[in-house]
């Protein structure tokens, strides 16, 4: 690290990071679906959902049906683009 400021800013990313990790694995086990579903299989999925900017508005683009079905079985809402 090339001071203290670096140093800092690296230790808030990785405190940042753990508490996207934990807020995952607890939505996993609130569904009761651990032996489904992994962190790696959440972050892959989802990183599929992808935005677009068209005429100055941001959209979100169709979902998969495994988006779709991975949001349904966390309890994870997000607006559908299919709705509007």
């Amino acid at each position: 690290m090339q001071d203290q400021d670096a140093f800092e800013g690296w230790l808030f990313i990785n405190h940042l990071a753990l508490q996207m990790l934990y807020g995952i694995l607890d939505y996993i086990a609130q569904a009761n679906l651990a032996a489904k579903y992994s962190f790696k299989d959440v972050v892959r999925t989802l990183k599929g959902i992808r935005a677009n900017k068209i005429n100055g508005q941001w959209r979100l683009s169709l979902f998969t049906k495994n988006i779709r079905k991975l949001c349904t079985d966390l309890n994870i809402e997000i607006d559908d683009p299919l709705v509007g």
